[in-house]
């Protein structure tokens, strides 16, 4: 289901957010806040923001203090000294999550990149992690690797016009499943992230590198993809498989009519998911409850 004006429901979370400041290198990071209740803490994806979760913010708020950052290099917050390292962004992260929430138990849930830097986070927060959602995770994972799609360059067109056209067709070719749902707000949510982007996530992501940092620690997991995420065609199984020799209990989802942003294009769907999958117990497909795995 499209939501109203992804711009205007922006611009109304930004002003009813807390804003949280942690330390970095040489400036702060950002992170938003909304409702309460136990925190849950969102990590955006490569070429994003905060703005990657905003169809789910006021949902899962109902029930959780939903935190999300701008990661170092993104949107309000300042870049980390350089080289650029996974490993360095989540130490950064930890230390924020120290500052912000001293002493407290958490969930998280990373999308895409955030899912990446989210495994590297669960092994400095471990022990206090009550569970780690991966959204549209890919080949961080390991396992055969998939073909991306061609998208188009926008740096350097000078033209606002052609930077959009090109935003707008790798929304298509990458993040999306529906073309139609690929509106003038959408493309401005995604220009303007892509644009304040100055960390290249691509660049510093190694193959496999999630499931090496899972494979140090013992959190119980989850997985969401949307059913037509490019990241996985015919691995969906091994990737699965992955997760469940870190986590024989892992939870999955696989949500239809969506693709790599699936927070985004079902939300309605991946909110009710996502609050299943973090609750206490949890309905597969064929309606049986199972217990959540008890923390070690």
């Amino acid at each position: 289901m499209q939501a109203a004006n992804s711009l205007q429901l922006a611009e109304r979370l930004d002003r009813s957010s807390s804003r949280l400041l942690s330390r970095l290198d040489a400036g702060t990071m950002t992170w938003r806040a909304w409702g309460g209740g136990p925190p849950l803490v969102l990590l955006h994806g490569g070429h994003g923001s905060w703005t990657h979760w905003l169809r789910n913010i006021e949902a899962l708020a109902r029930t959780h203090r939903v935190i999300v950052p701008d990661m170092p290099g993104y949107g309000d917050s300042a870049d980390l000294a350089e080289p650029h390292t996974i490993a360095g962004i989540a130490a950064a992260l930890s230390c924020g999550l120290d500052e912000i929430l001293p002493g407290q138990r958490l969930q998280m849930a990373g999308f895409s990149f955030g899912s990446t830097v989210g495994s590297l986070v669960a092994g400095l927060q471990a022990h206090r992690l009550d569970r780690l959602v991966l959204v549209g995770a890919g080949a961080a994972l390991g396992g055969v690797p998939t073909p991306r799609p061609l998208l188009r360059k926008w740096r350097g067109l000078p033209e606002p016009a052609d930077r959009d056209a090109a935003h707008r067709h790798n929304l298509i070719a990458f993040m999306l499943a529906d073309a139609g749902h690929v509106g003038d707000d959408t493309v401005a949510i995604q220009a303007r992230n892509a644009e304040r982007t100055r960390l290249r996530s691509r660049q510093i992501t190694a193959r496999g590198a999630a499931a090496a940092a899972l494979a140090e620690i013992n959190v119980p997991l989850g997985a969401i993809w949307g059913r037509g995420d490019v990241n996985w065609p015919g691995v969906l199984e091994e990737r699965m498989d992955i997760l469940r020799a870190r986590d024989p209990d892992c939870r999955f989802a696989v949500i239809e009519h969506a693709a790599h942003w699936v927070q985004y294009e079902a939300a309605e769907e991946f909110n009710e998911t996502l609050a299943h999958m973090l609750a206490p117990t949890w309905s597969q497909p064929d309606g049986r409850q199972h217990a959540a795995a008890p923390l070690s």
